[in-house]
Protein backbone atom coordinates (compact mmCIF):
# COMPACT_ATOMS: atom_id res chain seq x y z
CA UNK A 1 0.00 0.00 0.00
CA UNK A 2 1.74 3.59 -0.90
CA UNK A 3 0.53 5.43 1.91
CA UNK A 4 2.71 8.83 0.90
CA UNK A 5 1.23 7.80 -2.70
CA UNK A 6 -2.44 8.14 -2.06
CA UNK A 7 -1.93 10.50 0.53
CA UNK A 8 -0.50 13.44 -2.27
CA UNK A 9 -3.05 12.45 -4.61
CA UNK A 10 -5.90 13.28 -1.78
CA UNK A 11 -4.01 16.76 -0.84
CA UNK A 12 -3.73 17.42 -4.49
CA UNK A 13 -7.70 16.49 -4.94
CA UNK A 14 -8.44 18.42 -1.94
CA UNK A 15 -6.23 21.35 -2.97
CA UNK A 16 -8.42 21.71 -6.22
CA UNK A 17 -11.88 21.28 -4.66
CA UNK A 18 -11.07 24.01 -2.49
CA UNK A 19 -9.60 26.26 -5.27
CA UNK A 20 -12.68 25.43 -7.45
CA UNK A 21 -15.37 26.00 -4.48
CA UNK A 22 -13.24 29.21 -2.96
CA UNK A 23 -12.93 27.09 0.33
CA UNK A 24 -9.97 27.32 2.35
CA UNK A 25 -8.78 23.74 2.19
CA UNK A 26 -7.67 24.16 6.41
CA UNK A 27 -11.53 23.85 6.74
CA UNK A 28 -11.65 20.35 5.40
CA UNK A 29 -11.34 17.41 7.83
CA UNK A 30 -10.09 13.99 6.55
CA UNK A 31 -11.33 10.76 8.29
CA UNK A 32 -9.27 7.85 7.16
CA UNK A 33 -11.12 4.79 6.97
CA UNK A 34 -9.16 2.18 8.71
CA UNK A 35 -11.22 -0.81 8.83
CA UNK A 36 -9.31 -4.24 8.33
CA UNK A 37 -6.21 -2.29 8.72
CA UNK A 38 -4.04 -3.51 11.02
CA UNK A 39 -2.80 -1.12 13.81
CA UNK A 40 0.28 0.03 12.28
CA UNK A 41 -1.33 2.16 9.61
CA UNK A 42 -2.27 4.15 12.33
CA UNK A 43 1.44 5.93 13.10
CA UNK A 44 1.70 5.71 8.83
CA UNK A 45 -1.25 8.07 8.49
CA UNK A 46 -0.56 10.24 11.26
CA UNK A 47 3.22 10.71 9.75
CA UNK A 48 1.05 11.95 6.93
CA UNK A 49 -0.47 14.70 9.35
CA UNK A 50 -3.97 12.61 9.98
CA UNK A 51 -5.15 11.56 13.52
CA UNK A 52 -9.34 11.31 12.56
CA UNK A 53 -10.01 7.35 11.76
CA UNK A 54 -13.15 6.13 11.71
CA UNK A 55 -14.37 2.59 12.61
CA UNK A 56 -17.34 0.32 11.84
CA UNK A 57 -16.48 -2.68 14.19
CA UNK A 58 -15.93 -2.32 18.29
CA UNK A 59 -13.62 -4.80 17.96
CA UNK A 60 -11.49 -3.16 15.69
CA UNK A 61 -12.09 0.22 17.31
CA UNK A 62 -10.54 -1.50 19.97
CA UNK A 63 -7.36 -2.65 18.94
CA UNK A 64 -6.86 0.55 17.20
CA UNK A 65 -7.39 2.57 20.22
CA UNK A 66 -4.72 0.56 22.18
CA UNK A 67 -1.91 1.80 19.24
CA UNK A 68 -3.38 4.84 18.79
CA UNK A 69 -2.07 8.24 20.86
CA UNK A 70 -4.61 9.68 23.11
CA UNK A 71 -4.73 13.02 21.07
CA UNK A 72 -6.65 11.35 17.58
CA UNK A 73 -9.85 11.13 17.05
CA UNK A 74 -11.97 7.86 16.14
CA UNK A 75 -15.42 8.40 14.80
CA UNK A 76 -17.83 5.40 14.76
CA UNK A 77 -18.95 4.85 10.98
CA UNK A 78 -21.75 2.23 9.64
CA UNK A 79 -25.06 0.84 10.90
CA UNK A 80 -24.69 1.01 14.94
CA UNK A 81 -26.86 -1.51 17.13
CA UNK A 82 -28.71 -0.19 19.61
CA UNK A 83 -27.15 -2.62 22.42
CA UNK A 84 -23.88 -1.30 21.09
CA UNK A 85 -24.43 2.11 21.80
CA UNK A 86 -22.74 2.56 25.58
CA UNK A 87 -19.26 1.60 23.99
CA UNK A 88 -19.54 3.47 20.92
CA UNK A 89 -19.94 6.51 23.26
CA UNK A 90 -17.47 5.28 25.60
CA UNK A 91 -14.74 4.59 22.71
CA UNK A 92 -15.51 7.39 19.75
CA UNK A 93 -15.75 10.98 19.73
CA UNK A 94 -18.01 11.35 17.48
CA UNK A 95 -20.80 8.66 15.71
CA UNK A 96 -21.72 9.10 11.69
CA UNK A 97 -24.75 6.82 12.21
CA UNK A 98 -27.16 7.70 14.32
CA UNK A 99 -30.33 6.53 12.26
CA UNK A 100 -33.37 5.40 14.73
CA UNK A 101 -35.68 6.94 16.66
CA UNK A 102 -35.34 4.85 19.36
CA UNK A 103 -31.59 5.28 19.28
CA UNK A 104 -31.77 8.39 20.25
CA UNK A 105 -32.45 8.32 24.19
CA UNK A 106 -30.33 5.50 24.59
CA UNK A 107 -27.25 7.40 23.54
CA UNK A 108 -28.44 10.07 25.44
CA UNK A 109 -28.22 8.30 28.45
CA UNK A 110 -25.09 6.43 27.53
CA UNK A 111 -23.93 10.25 27.27
CA UNK A 112 -25.20 11.24 30.04
CA UNK A 113 -23.17 7.78 31.80
CA UNK A 114 -19.60 8.88 30.40
CA UNK A 115 -20.36 12.35 31.20
CA UNK A 116 -19.74 13.75 27.66
CA UNK A 117 -21.36 15.25 24.50
CA UNK A 118 -21.48 13.37 20.90
CA UNK A 119 -21.58 15.07 18.18
CA UNK A 120 -23.70 13.23 15.91
CA UNK A 121 -24.52 12.72 11.80
CA UNK A 122 -28.04 11.56 11.16
CA UNK A 123 -28.20 8.97 8.48
CA UNK A 124 -30.84 8.99 6.16
CA UNK A 125 -31.80 7.27 3.19
CA UNK A 126 -33.02 9.72 0.38
CA UNK A 127 -33.30 6.74 -2.10
CA UNK A 128 -35.88 4.67 0.00
CA UNK A 129 -33.97 1.09 -0.51
CA UNK A 130 -35.20 -1.26 2.27
CA UNK A 131 -31.66 -3.02 2.38
CA UNK A 132 -30.33 0.35 3.56
CA UNK A 133 -30.34 1.76 6.75
CA UNK A 134 -31.39 5.87 7.38
CA UNK A 135 -34.63 7.83 7.97
CA UNK A 136 -36.63 8.97 5.19
CA UNK A 137 -36.77 12.40 5.05
CA UNK A 138 -40.39 12.26 6.36
CA UNK A 139 -38.56 11.18 9.75
CA UNK A 140 -36.42 13.81 9.79
CA UNK A 141 -38.53 16.58 11.67
CA UNK A 142 -38.98 13.99 14.48
CA UNK A 143 -35.50 12.96 15.14
CA UNK A 144 -34.23 16.74 14.97
CA UNK A 145 -36.81 17.14 18.28
CA UNK A 146 -36.15 14.05 19.73
CA UNK A 147 -32.22 15.19 19.19
CA UNK A 148 -33.01 18.74 20.67
CA UNK A 149 -34.46 17.38 23.87
CA UNK A 150 -30.79 15.92 24.26
CA UNK A 151 -29.28 18.65 23.12
CA UNK A 152 -26.88 19.30 26.02
CA UNK A 153 -24.88 15.46 25.06
CA UNK A 154 -26.29 15.02 21.61
CA UNK A 155 -24.84 17.52 19.30
CA UNK A 156 -25.94 17.20 15.78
Amino acid sequence: MDIAGNVAALKQHIQELCETHQRDNASIKVICVTKTQDAPVLNDLAAEGFTCFGENRLEHLEMMQKEAEKAWEFHGIGRVQSRQLKDWVKRCDCLHSLHSLSHVDKLAWACDDAQKQMPVFIQMNTSGEEQKAGLSPEQLPEMLEACAKHADVVDV
